[in-house]
């Protein structure tokens, strides 16, 4: 047997023996028979090893867990898996707060129909590969995407990409003195959580580092020259081996604030990201992380195995497997503990390759390949097999990413939980649907296309005019009506105004003027041209309810919020439509009403009173009600004692 030399400091046991081994040569008779003599005190280790580990969990079918597998219908409610509801208010009510702030009365409340058809669009220039495509070219009349056009106005998709928030940027600076993360961290945790309920990885997981793509100004950016963008925001990543599934995710923020650089963070990150992860299972990670230390403790509190390259630096490696010199190429050197295993490799002259393994202790198993080929060890095989997890998730997402342009690394990073959470989606469907598209090669984009298809229906459908091409009107007139019916449009409601040709756009004559806001709807009857929104549609959202559910309504139109860090104090609603209100403006200016209204008093509740917990009681009246009209239709309403 070969020993080791020098003063190398030594933490694996002195019982460590080492086993040179040619890979062009056979072993001998001698030598193998010494092996298996050591190897039966090796077994007799390893048995005392395994009577201290902790009792083996139940074992868990690889794929997507129960709760997943029942709330799966269809490819948006698998989505909706990973970008639930949750996530989807704490983005509302961000960005609508910031929506208020930047532009006053001007916003448009966003709702959740809105938030879903924006991440569709997304999704859908992912598809297109339209990362770097100008905005303004997806929605050109002639070359661009006739859906984008048919879902929203450009200026609206600019405005949520520079308005979207995900936290309150008044509270932000008290959380970020300890979190540097605070501008995403609601929305980043919340996803993340959802991640391990989901899917039950299968016997191999890897944990490697993810980079999103970032230049711009961020306290924690890193530079990674061996990723392909090589500036960014660092995640840690454990997932899947087999299908890239991404099981657990934690964003690196850099050192702490106290400036001191953390010991062990290698161990620490597998040991966060395997939390609740079911033994047996094998972990794959690179030299960053592997250690014997966290090797040991994997196995006897987890019943984790863990394969893994190691540095050369690492003191409890024997000098006996750092020496290159006089080793053939191919050849190898094992050194075995009663629970873990070590090979020097030599890919290549003068050159080794050191990986450490729990999964293979005690064996020195060779896998010789046919034709002749050199032999390679199983652990290197098995490494090799095994590592690619997470640079395969990072190679997919990349591929129908929903990357836009920003300088903003919040939204950069929400990009990536939208990316991710897609790809999961993909994985979930694919494994519970494995005849949906079976031997086509571009399920993945269909899959992508739907999703996105699907996500911006609901606001195709709210749309009251249609879009100037012919094409983008068509699929609007395709989401709002049956194969044999007419368009869907409330009972009682009249027929919306004919578009004009064209090009034939003037100023909407019941908008503000400094707003100068252009349609191609006109009047019937009178030939005006007006937005149909800025009469029925917005006297609806800011004078009538259908239900008396006062803080629900206050906070879903952005009337909560009065732009002075407090809630509006009181607000009154009509309990009923505008076609009732819209009968008082008939041939006049404005009008009182015969008969008394149903009205709703939205009043504080002095208890909760500041921005975002208002909350509001309901007290119902019958009241006349003193409508101001312009061209027939209610803008405005007063009640009447």
């Amino acid at each position: 047997m070969v020993k080791s030399s020098g003063p190398r400091k030594r933490i694996i046991p002195a019982a460590l023996h080492l086993v040179a081994v040619a890979a062009k040569t056979k072993m001998k008779t001698n030598n193998n028979n010494n092996n298996n003599n050591n190897n039966n005190n090796t077994s007799t280790h390893a048995l005392l090893l395994l009577l201290l580990l902790p009792p083996a969990a139940a074992p868990q079918t690889p794929g997507p867990t129960e709760y997943a597998a029942a709330r799966v219908h269809d490819i948006v409610s698998a989505f909706e898996l990973f970008v639930t509801w949750d996530v989807e208010e704490i983005v509302v009510a961000a960005t609508n707060l910031e929506g208020l702030r930047k532009c006053g009365n001007d916003w448009k409340t966003m709702d959740a129909a809105d938030l879903r058809g924006y991440l569709g669009l997304l999704i859908l220039s992912g598809v297109y590969r339209s990362g770097n495509e100008a905005a303004e070219s997806l929605w050109h009349e002639e070359s661009g995407r006739p859906i984008f056009r048919a879902t929203m106005p450009v200026k609206r998709f600019h405005a949520y990409s520079r308005l979207l928030r995900f936290d309150d940027r008044e509270s932000r600076a008290a959380r970020r003195a300890s979190d540097k993360l605070a501008a995403v961290r609601d929305v980043f945790d919340a996803w993340a959580r959802r991640l391990p309920g989901l899917y039950n990885p299968g016997p191999d997981v890897t944990v490697d580092e993810q980079l999103v793509p970032f230049r711009g100004r961020c306290p924690f950016r890193q530079y990674m020259p061996s990723k392909p963008a090589r500036y960014g925001v660092k995640l840690w990543v454990a997932c899947d081996a087999k299908s890239s599934y991404a099981w657990n995710v934690q964003a690196y923020t850099g050192k702490a604030a106290c400036g001191a650089s953390e010991r062990n963070q290698g161990a620490r990150v597998v040991l966060d990201l395997t939390e609740g992860l079911a033994g047996p299972r094998n972990v794959t990670c690179d030299n960053f992380f592997t250690s014997y230390d966290l090797a040991r403790r994997l196995l006897r509190e987890r019943r984790l195995t863990l394969v893994g390259t190691m540095r050369k630096n690492k003191p409890e490696l024997p000098a006996a497997l750092l020496d290159t010199r006089g080793r053939a190429v191919a050849s190898s050197r094992f050194a075995f503990t009663p629970d873990a295993a070590l090979v020097s490799y030599v890919p290549k002259r003068n050159k080794n390759v050191l990986l450490l393994s729990t999964l293979h202790a005690g064996d020195a198993r060779l896998l010789v390949a046919s034709g002749g080929r050199a032999a390679k060890p199983e652990i290197v095989l098995h490494y090799n097999a095994t590592k690619g997890g997470v640079d395969n998730l990072d190679k997919l997402v990349a591929t129908y990413s929903c990357r836009r342009k920003t300088a903003r690394w919040p939204l950069a990073v929400f990009h990536n939980v939208l990316d991710v959470s897609a790809y999961n989606a993909f994985v979930i469907w694919r494994e519970l649907r494995p005849a949906w598209m079976r031997g086509k090669l571009n399920r993945r984009r269909a899959f992508l296309e739907q999703l996105g298809r699907a996500l911006v229906a609901p606001l195709m459908e709210r749309r009251r005019c249609l879009p100037r091409t012919e094409a983008a009107a068509a699929l609007v007139r395709a989401a709002t009506r049956g194969p044999a019916e007419g368009p869907r449009r409330p009972e009682g409601e009249r027929e919306p105004p004919a578009p004009r040709a064209a090009g034939e756009r003037k100023r909407c004559q019941l908008c503000p003027r400094s707003n100068d806001r252009k349609t191609n709807a006109v009047c019937a009857s009178c030939r005006s041209c007006f937005l149909f929104e800025s009469a029925d549609a917005n006297f609806a959202r800011k004078h009538t309810m259908a239900s008396n559910q006062c803080t629900q309504v206050m906070v879903d139109r952005g009337f909560a919020n009065d732009g002075k860090k407090t809630c509006l104090p009181e607000k009154t609603f009509i309990r009923g439509t505008v076609d009732e209100v819209r009968a008082i403006c008939e041939g006049r200016g404005s009008g009182v009403s015969k008969e008394n209204f149903k009205l709703v008093e939205c009043k504080i509740d002095p208890a909760h009173n500041k921005p975002p917990n208002c909350q509001y009681t309901v007290e119902e009246v019958e009241k006349k009600i003193l409508v101001t009209c312009v061209k027939n239709k209610p803008t405005e309403f007063q009640p009447q004692e």
